[in-house]
């Protein structure tokens, strides 16, 4: 069993649902995840909070969504959900070659241009340590999240990502 299958069980063994709603669930899953987090990916889903409540678009309230989303739950998390229970979690080799290719097209573009991944990160109003960890290939980016890279870096979505 792995340590999120463990955390799902023990979730679903405090939390059963004659006492607790599945809102309650849903929070105290969030609070694992909250858990696991790094500070600095920690601080990057605060500043990313604050931001969505100045959102001007549905659009851009999305995108911010859809960032933390990426935070909170990366790709190699992502699973098979089985009746309201997380199943299964991992990152299949497909998936984790995406995401190192991507991350290296976005680095090879961005210091092409000179550019640190500060620079990209403000041109693409995304928290730094959020490009760090796409070039780095630990998350696999949304297609909103590859449009606002490829436009900053003046390319596109393509020359990041073949498939899209």
């Amino acid at each position: 069993m792995d340590t999120l299958e463990k955390e799902n069980k023990d979730l679903r063994s405090r939390c059963s649902p004659e006492i607790y709603s599945p809102e309650h669930i849903a929070v105290a899953f969030l609070l694992k995840r909250f858990e696991k987090l790094s500070k600095e990916s920690y601080d990057d889903l605060m500043s990313l909070g604050l931001n969505a409540t100045k959102c001007q678009t549905e659009e851009e309230y999305l995108e911010i969504m859809e960032t933390m989303r990426e935070i909170l739950f990366p790709d190699e998390l992502i699973g098979k959900i089985h009746k309201g229970r997380a199943g299964s979690i991992h990152q299949t080799d497909n998936l984790k070659k995406r995401s190192d290719w991507i991350g290296k097209q976005i680095k090879e573009k961005r210091m092409k241009k000179g550019w640190t991944q500060d620079d990209l990160a403000k041109k693409c109003e995304l928290p730094q340590p959020h490009i760090s960890r796409l070039e780095a290939g630990v998350h696999s980016p949304s297609n909103k999240t590859l449009k606002k890279i490829a436009k900053a870096l003046g390319i596109s979505v393509g020359d990041l990502d073949p498939a899209s």
